[in-house]
């Protein structure tokens, strides 16, 4: 069995313990961290995904477009929630975002952290 603490990616799909606001809850991330920074650090950089597509409607919201291609198993979004985790909370690795859908997640990260022009 391989390793998964050195074989994530950017753009893996992850299932892990993710804290959020009022409580820590078993959800799938997205590894937005690069792979220098992965080979070099014990952590990485996550941003949070949810079934909830509804609430998901702000500028730095994405709904997944490939998400049953990502091998997740309904309707998907990301939200610019960011965490920076020791890999060990890593449960496994359910699949990974389509190049689409990356791009997707890039442009809304880029916009919560105002490395855009339109901040």
């Amino acid at each position: 069995m391989k390793n998964i603490e050195t074989n994530l990616e950017p753009g893996d799909v992850v299932l892990l313990s993710f804290p959020g606001i009022k409580q820590t809850k078993v959800r799938p991330a997205v590894i937005l961290s690069s792979r220098m920074y992965n080979r070099v650090r014990p952590d990485l950089i996550l941003g949070l995904l949810t079934s909830q597509i509804n609430a998901a409607v702000g500028p730095t919201d994405h709904r997944l477009l490939d998400w049953s291609k990502a091998q997740l198993t309904r309707p998907t979004a990301f939200r610019a929630f960011f965490v920076t985790l020791p890999r060990t909370v890593v449960r496994f690795r359910i699949g990974k975002l389509t190049d689409l859908d990356w791009r997707g997640v890039l442009e809304k990260t880029k916009l919560a952290f105002g490395f855009t022009r339109d901040h």
